[in-house]
């Protein structure tokens, strides 16, 4: 298997909006991107994909100890533990990522272990960082371009990203038994956790959705505003993957959230012509 060709195969075999994304890049950014990715949906589907609790943090404690390895903390022989692992550590050394985004990363997801509710939207906002502001992070370093604004706009577009992904992912959350709209939310509007788990919503519900895709849509706001756009020229992949997902946002508003009924996305046509809309306007 010729270099990076495993971080290749997760991202293509994953459809995901993120290798949309990444492809027109120069080869060793591309690389790179893939490799973090492949890191991201790995660890996520190793929780997710466990049969059970304590399988999922024996996973998720194996990632660590082989992220470990990569930064020469453990043995040299986890190195060889996985396929993914040479990949990674070429990508650490090559772009000089620090640890803490990783680990970060890897805490977000070990919350999903831990929490399947969350009090208040400052609780949830924690979590949106960890799981989504982190790999935004992670890829300004492989943009070479880890200023403090650049990371202001990671942190912010993250979390649009991720609040974008709650609203969607209502329906199959709460087939996990999981809820992410924060409680004293629900309260505020009158929503049961039944109504939400049994898939029956109230036209309460929808008001409550509302409010969430208005403030995932401010959020979309401040990163725009983060970071001027002649600076987000170098952060091409991002912008596509804000361009995608508040298209997503927009089409749920559209739709009145038909949360428990599809998962709404965005047929590759629509993609490819909003990449094509960010690159004429980067140039």
């Amino acid at each position: 298997m010729r270099t990076f060709d495993y971080s290749k195969q997760v991202a293509r075999k994953s459809g995901s909006n993120f290798y949309f994304s990444f492809f027109f890049l120069p080869r060793e950014k591309r690389e790179g991107i893939m490799a973090v990715y492949a890191f991201s949906r790995l660890l996520d589907d190793a929780v997710d994909e466990a049969p059970n609790e304590e399988s999922a943090r024996k996973e998720a404690e194996l990632w660590r100890q082989r992220l470990n390895a990569c930064y020469g903390v453990n043995s040299q022989e986890l190195l060889k533990s996985h396929p993914l692992i040479p990949e990674l550590c070429k990508t650490i050394q090559r772009f000089a990522i620090p640890q803490e985004y990783f680990f970060s990363l890897l805490d977000g997801v070990e919350m999903d272990l831990v929490k399947k509710r969350y009090e208040t939207f400052r609780e949830l906002e924690n979590y949106c960082y960890h799981v989504a502001s982190t790999v935004g992070l992670l890829c300004n370093q492989l943009f070479g371009y880890p200023t403090e604004d650049a990371k202001k706009y990671a942190v912010l577009l993250g979390k649009a990203l991720q609040l974008t992904n709650i609203i969607r992912d209502v329906g199959m959350d709460a087939q996990k038994n999981r809820i992410y709209i924060p409680k004293e939310e629900l309260q505020r509007f009158s929503v049961s956790e039944q109504e939400i788990l049994e898939g029956q919503p109230s036209a309460n519900f929808f008001k409550l959705l509302n409010f969430q895709s208005e403030r995932a849509e401010d959020y979309f706001q401040k990163a725009a505003q983060a970071l001027a756009f002649s600076k987000r020229k170098r952060l091409i992949p991002a912008e596509v993957m804000g361009n995608f997902y508040h298209a997503i946002l927009k089409k749920l508003q559209e739709k009145n959230f038909p949360v428990f009924d599809t998962k709404v996305g965005l047929s590759n046509f629509h993609k490819f012509g909003l990449v094509a809309k960010v690159l004429l306007k980067s140039l």
